[in-house]
């Protein structure tokens, strides 16, 4: 009997990756979430592409290490997205401090899944984005970038969801004032 990868969930294909050994079951986890990933640590590593992929190709590293201790505490989307960004931030520290780069916009930009989000049509906010802290482009990141819930950005933070509402209250301010105008909550 063939199983349709498509129609399984993202916990069932780690399931089957990690006990059956099967690599198309992660092949098919890796097509789902690669655009989405990579779109994530470009712009969480303000835009230094060969970076972020090598910090995509590292999360995949430890999905395949740590695919049999995954224990569905979380999504797997959830898991997934904590190991992406534990990764970027070893990253950011690592670096010792932030630059700002030209390749930002484009990260930005191309990261979107829906045009109306695109930021290479204002330049000005992908700046104050890179102004921000590491902790408050996060979470600006993730509910406004990859459009995730507060519950679930406090789930990939591993943060309560009070805090990630403070900081995103606080990045909203912030980026208001750097810009100038009314920033959309």
């Amino acid at each position: 009997m063939t199983i349709d990868l498509q129609q399984q969930t993202d916990e069932d294909l780690i399931r089957l990756y990690a006990k059956n050994g099967k690599p198309e079951a992660l092949h098919a986890l890796a097509a789902r979430y690669e655009h989405m990933l990579l779109a994530l640590a470009t712009a969480m590593l303000t835009g230094d592409r060969a970076t972020a992929e090598d910090a995509v190709q590292d999360t995949w590293m430890r999905v395949i290490r740590n695919a049999r201790t995954f224990r569905q505490q979380s999504s797997a989307r959830t898991w997934i997205y904590r190991i992406l960004i534990h990764r970027c931030r070893d990253l950011l520290r690592a670096r010792k401090h932030r630059r700002t780069s030209p390749l930002l916009d484009q990260a930005l930009s191309t990261g979107y899944d829906n045009d109306s989000h695109d930021s290479s049509d204002h330049p000005e906010v992908t700046k104050a984005l890179a102004e921000l802290s590491d902790a408050r482009r996060e979470i600006v990141l993730l509910c406004y970038h990859r459009g995730l819930t507060h519950q679930q950005v406090s789930d990939v933070l591993q943060i309560p969801i009070g805090t990630v509402k403070t900081r995103l209250y606080a990045a909203m301010d912030e980026l208001r004032a750097m810009l100038g105008a009314e920033v959309e909550q």
